[in-house]
């Protein structure tokens, strides 16, 4: 992997150097999650199979940090009791109802 675009910060944390900022609109979301039809399921199952196979069982809870049109938790929420999701965009979409919407985290 190239890493001339990334510097490592004083606490280890990688950051890229040079960006583009993205418009994180209702067009981002359609065009990375929204038009893959059922492969967004498949991989969401994937994904959750992946950490109960992690674990070694289901978890209590999963909070999903970036979590686009919400597919991942409503996948989630069919067998996790308490799914909470944390996105920077106000982008709304009908999967939201399967999650609690974290508004605000902690960084200090």
């Amino acid at each position: 992997m190239n890493m001339e675009n990334y510097k490592k910060n004083s606490h280890g944390v990688l950051h890229q150097v040079k960006y583009s900022l993205i418009s994180y609109d209702q067009n981002y979301v359609d065009v990375r999650y929204n038009n893959y039809g059922e492969l967004t399921n498949y991989m969401s199952y994937l994904r959750l199979g992946f950490i109960i196979g992690s674990l070694g069982k289901i978890p209590n809870s999963i909070l999903d940090v970036g979590y686009g049109n919400g597919s991942f938790l409503e996948t989630c929420s069919s067998i996790i009791p308490d799914c909470s999701g944390y996105d920077g965009s106000i982008v709304t979409g009908k999967r939201r109802i399967f999650c609690t919407v974290v508004l605000h985290i902690r960084t200090d």
